[in-house]
């Protein structure tokens, strides 16, 4: 793995790689990442896709996960 074994990168790395599918905010509170924008952007640099998923609830609100 390119990531350091027990960093928060990797943890979120991992449970994407399950098929996990995270909010920001979800990523924020399970992870305690800060910015979970410039961590995803991170790991697609290093190769993998990782894709954001938008929709619309029944309120009509956007949501957007990552996956």
């Amino acid at each position: 793995m390119i990531f350091k074994p027990e960093s928060k990168t990797a943890r979120l790395f991992a449970a994407l790689k399950s098929g996990e599918q995270l909010s920001e905010g979800q990523i924020r509170v399970r992870f305690g990442i800060k910015n979970p924008r410039a961590t995803v952007s991170n790991i697609r640099q290093e190769g993998f896709a990782v894709y954001a998923n938008q929709h619309k609830d029944t309120k009509g609100r956007v949501t957007t996960t990552v996956s």
